[in-house]
Parts: structure tokens; C-alpha cells; sequence
């Protein structure tokens, strides 16, 4: 289902996200569309399990530009395992879970996943 910005950080905040979003730049070799399962809760991030296991690294650096004015999100990649700017023109949010769900479906269907699969899943 399409989101707003708004409503995206308030998930993404309390939540971990599955969702599809436009790609800034277009690439022939690749979907005009890239999928992502991302994460803002700090409480989960934060946590033993969000800093090994999802390699999590907390930023000091605010991002040089008002995120809101360009209607974007900087959210933690759990796949990249980096932090992204996505842009909220045209979101939709597939799924959410809280952090016990997140980590039961993580442990059974995300961690067994090969590289290949990952990005299978990027670019779906």
C-alpha cells in the first residue's frame, strides 16, 4: 500500500519495514524499482542481536540537507547494512513487524538467504 513520508517514519520508527520504492537513478540492467527491508527503531538497532547480527553503526553526522524538504528518509538497509536515502514520491509499505517478529521471520527466511538471493529479492 502507497505511504506518505509521515507515515513511513512512524513505522519505520517503531518497526522494521519491508517496502518498494522508485530508484533515484535508472539503470537498464536493473528494475525501475528496489525492494528493502529497513529499520529506524533504535531500541532494536541498538540492540546486542541489531549490532551483530545486522552490523548495525550509529551515525554523528546529520545528513547535510533538509531530508523533509526533498521528501526522503534515511533509513538502515538490513541487507546493505548501511545506512539509504530513499525518496517517498512513490513508496509503498509491504510489510512491517515488530522487533519479536522481525527476528523470528529474520532467523527463518532472511539469514538463510545466499548473496544471489538477496539481490534477487532487491530487485523484485
Amino acid at each position: 500500500m502507497k505511504v506518505s513520508r509521515s507515515s513511513l517514519l512512524a513505522e519505520l520508527n517503531s518497526k522494521v519495514c519491508d517496502i518498494r520504492f522508485v530508484r533515484k537513478t535508472s539503470n537498464p540492467n536493473k528494475p525501475p524499482t528496489r525492494r528493502m527491508i529497513c529499520c529506524n527503531d533504535m531500541t532494536l538497532l541498538n540492540s546486542y542481536n541489531g549490532r551483530t547480527v545486522l552490523n548495525f553503526l550509529p551515525t554523528n553526522n546529520p545528513p547535510r540537507y533538509n531530508t523533509a524538504n526533498n521528501n526522503n528518509i534515511i533509513t538502515w538497509d538490513i541487507f546493505m547494512q548501511n545506512w539509504r536515502t530513499i525518496s517517498c514520491d512513490n513508496v509503498d509499505l509491504i510489510q512491517s513487524w515488530s522487533e519479536k517478529d522481525f527476528w523470528d521471520v529474520f532467523r527463518e527466511q532472511y539469514s538463510v538467504m545466499s548473496a544471489d538471493e538477496k539481490i534477487f529479492f532487491m530487485n523484485s
